[in-house]
């Protein structure tokens, strides 16, 4: 992520980064001051004049046990605050890990498996219920997730688009976007 953020800096765009549940350390290390660059630890800051961004990195549980999973009762009642602190804008972006529950942003792959034998792939959703609802309820104008890296695309929750860019066991993608 911070090589990442190295060749990002050295564009004219402004970069933001969320620790998400595959970084090692926790708490996540120093972000080192780079020009245009930011490293969000789930809290909200103003981007630009009248522009908040929210950026959170818990997910809920999973079969992996990594360093930033929370209960979603957890989540909702850390992130509740956020998104009512990101109220006070006129633009409203919402950056985190964890798709919301119930999208095609976070179906993930599953088997079931009989007689130690894969008998067929199905895709669940294994998304964040907690985001989802905040969503639904504050309507920001843009929601940025991750964490479901086979499930890269876009939906609304009501008036929010919501993306996801996806990744690959060879690639990571990122999400550019202006607001003119």
């Amino acid at each position: 992520m911070i090589e990442a953020a190295q060749i990002l800096s050295s564009f004219d765009l402004k970069t933001f980064f969320i620790p998400g549940n595959d970084d090692i350390e926790d708490p996540f290390p120093d972000f080192p001051k780079l020009r245009n660059v930011l490293c969000l630890r789930n809290e909200v800051v103003e981007v630009e004049p009248g522009i908040g961004l929210l950026g959170f990195s818990y997910v809920p549980p999973t079969p992996f046990f990594t360093r930033y999973e929370r209960d979603e009762k957890t989540i909702r009642n850390t992130l509740e605050p956020l998104f009512k602190q990101l109220q006070a804008f006129k633009f409203r972006i919402v950056m985190c890990h964890a798709p919301p529950y119930g999208t095609n942003l976070d179906l993930s792959k599953d088997w079931y498996i009989k007689n130690r034998q894969i008998q067929r792939e199905i895709l669940r959703h294994v998304g964040c219920k907690s985001i989802h609802k905040l969503v639904s309820r504050y309507q920001p104008d843009i929601g940025l997730f991750g964490h479901v890296h086979e499930s890269g695309g876009t939906c609304r929750i009501g008036r929010t688009l919501c993306v996801n860019p996806g990744a690959s066991d060879k690639q990571m993608n990122g999400c550019v976007f202006g607001l003119d």
